[in-house]
């Protein structure tokens, strides 16, 4: 996803059949992962974009095959899931091991039920958003991480529960 095009980018996948996307004006190699990156500056402390999607429950959240789009912190019974809002940018930004490269971050509104995405430093033109998912993330998807994709029915109906 190139942030701040107007044009369709419709080539978002690795590998040798796509190397890089483009936008009209601009072309950026993909490198090896889905990312967002920017076609403009974004200043520190400037509002990149927003995450959200679909409301779960705890109970939701916890009956789902795959958590990897699944943003926690608004409250007991409110998790967002992005999975399918392919229209919100926030769902394309990675995390980087090296933290020198974070250039971004996760600022939650809970009574909007949303997270900012706010630029933690200045972010020139062409580069990728990187914010960190944070420790609880990441222990998750350690402990989850052979789920297996079952199509738009990930949402286990929990009324009967």
């Amino acid at each position: 996803m190139i942030l701040g095009s107007s044009v369709p980018v419709s080539c978002w996948t690795y590998g040798s059949q796509c190397q890089s996307a483009n936008t009209g004006d601009n072309v950026f190699p993909i490198v090896k992962q889905l990312g967002l990156f920017t076609t403009k500056c974004f200043p520190e402390g400037s509002l990149i974009c927003e995450y959200s999607g679909r409301l779960l429950s705890l109970a939701q959240t916890l009956k789902a095959r795959d958590r990897s789009y699944i943003m926690g912190g608004f409250g007991i019974n409110c998790h967002i899931d992005a999975k399918y809002s392919f229209n919100v940018w926030g769902r394309y930004i990675n995390d980087c091991k090296d933290t020198q490269r974070l250039n971004a971050k996760f600022v939650k509104d809970k009574k909007r039920r949303v997270a900012r995405v706010v630029a933690t430093r200045d972010i020139p033109a062409g580069s990728e958003v990187l914010a960190s998912y944070g420790e609880v993330y990441w222990r998750s998807e350690e402990r989850f991480s052979r789920f297996e994709y079952s199509g738009f029915n990930d949402y286990p109906d929990v009324s009967s529960a």
